[in-house]
């Protein structure tokens, strides 16, 4: 539509073209062609643009005054139209006419090639000059081949983008990734098209990135898990980012989802291999003394009782070197299988090095600490025995925390007692002296 100021036709333009004209409804201070109903689906009636145009009045009043183009979208009850703006000026710079189209349909779309201005071409002509049609022309071949650019562009990216309006939830713009074969699925909500829910993401496990976006007012990333049709678990990282309009509010939301499964599960097997022993799949040194030092906090704080464990094999040096590392490596994975049936799943059991093995035992006292152990010393004994090694045993010492205590104290005051269930003739258990 072609929208020209009403003081201006009185001046320049013929009256046979005056004649044709009426008021617009975008602005009183303009006249247009009068509206009229167009039987192709795709094309809005004349009730339904002087909807939107009494809607955009305000907009209107902005693009005059702004003297430059403005895209925006209004809606209706059952879709969502883009409005352009492109004011034609004179010499001076002050718009007098303006060159509005409205689409249908979410996309944000540029103004396309070849407006169909048909009979007001010539008073165009009158009214502004020949060259600025030319430039209008190639404006709108530029705007055109950008808009082109801009969907190759998403359609290229390797996971789903969309542009939701804020409000509604509604897919404005959404990528080949994100559209799951669908035509059109501009005019959807995103958790329906995404999720296929009747209802926006709101819990702690599927948080809504549009909602923290509005709530915050900057960019959010949260991380959804979802299940596939062969029950697959898949870790979607999904961002959130705000668009606001001239007057600072958040009007739409970009949202983007990266699959970082493969991500997660790398990191999950390198923090297992930083905190595990490789060979018998026990917490390590470290992981055993960080996991000590917030239980022994934990245990002060609330009055609570924690015992460590410390026991290493038997002869141990004279069975590798008697039977080989071969053997020996696998008398220590037996061990550990005895050990982890007596253990509670509360007890931690970790490899401080060779043959030596650690124990933390929260909520328990010494006499606790010193049944644990018979039942651990009676465990190996009438389990481990080896076809090359014959029958092993294990020596335990251990201490109960004290006030005062970090874990080196703790764990020393247990070696100390395993020192002495050696010297006492191993095969035995010996508790702290305090």
């Amino acid at each position: 539509m072609l929208l020209i100021k009403s003081d201006l036709t009185t001046r320049r333009l013929f009256g046979n073209v005056q004649s044709r004209m009426v008021p617009s409804p975008f602005s009183s201070s303009f006249l247009q062609a009068p509206i009229s109903d167009d039987t192709h689906q795709d094309h809005l009636s004349s009730f339904e643009i002087h909807k939107v145009a009494a809607a955009l009045r305000p907009a209107f009043e902005q693009a005059e005054a702004a003297k430059r183009p403005i895209a925006l979208a209004a809606g209706l009850e059952n879709s969502t139209v883009s409005v352009y703006l492109l004011p034609l000026t004179n010499i001076e710079g002050t718009p007098e006419a303006f060159l509005v189209q409205l689409n249908r349909d979410d996309k944000l779309q540029s103004l396309k090639e070849g407006y169909s201005i048909a009979a007001w071409s010539a008073s165009l002509v009158a009214l502004l000059g020949g060259g600025l049609m030319v430039s209008l022309y190639q404006r709108a071949r530029a705007m055109s081949r950008l808009n082109r650019l801009f969907h190759q562009a998403l359609d290229a990216l390797p996971y789903p983008f969309h542009i939701i309006d804020a409000r509604t939830y509604q897919v404005r713009v959404a990528n080949r990734q994100a559209a799951r074969g669908l035509e059109h699925p501009e005019g959807m909500t995103c958790h329906a098209l995404s999720h296929g829910c009747a209802q926006p993401c709101d819990s702690s496990e599927h948080p809504c990135p549009v909602r923290i976006v509005l709530e915050t007012g900057a960019a959010a990333v949260v991380e959804h898990s979802h299940f596939t049709e062969n029950g697959e678990q898949r870790i979607v990282e999904v961002h959130g980012y705000p668009m606001q309009d001239e007057q600072g509010a958040i009007t739409q939301c970009i949202e983007y989802a990266v699959d970082v499964t493969e991500r997660r599960q790398l990191e999950q097997q390198l923090q297992r291999l930083a905190e595990t022993d490789p060979l018998t799949g026990t917490a390590n040194r470290r992981r055993f003394y960080d996991v000590l030092t917030v239980e022994i906090s934990r245990s002060l704080r609330h009055g609570r009782q924690l015992s460590v464990l410390m026991l290493d094999l038997d002869n141990f040096k004279e069975i590798n070197d008697t039977n080989g590392h071969d053997t020996g490596d696998r008398i220590l994975s037996r061990l550990v299988a005895l050990l982890g049936g007596v253990l509670r799943t509360s007890d931690l059991l970790g490899r401080s090095g060779g043959d030596e093995f650690l124990i933390l035992a929260p909520e328990t006292d010494a006499v606790e600490a010193r049944m644990l152990a018979e039942k651990l010393l009676v465990a190996v004994r009438e389990g481990l025995r080896d076809p090359l090694a014959g029958q092993v045993s294990v020596s335990i010492g251990a201490a109960t925390l004290l006030n005062g205590d970090g874990p080196d104290d703790l764990v020393k005051r247990a070696d100390q007692a395993l020192y002495r269930a050696k010297q006492h003739g191993r095969n035995r258990f010996e508790a702290s002296e305090q």
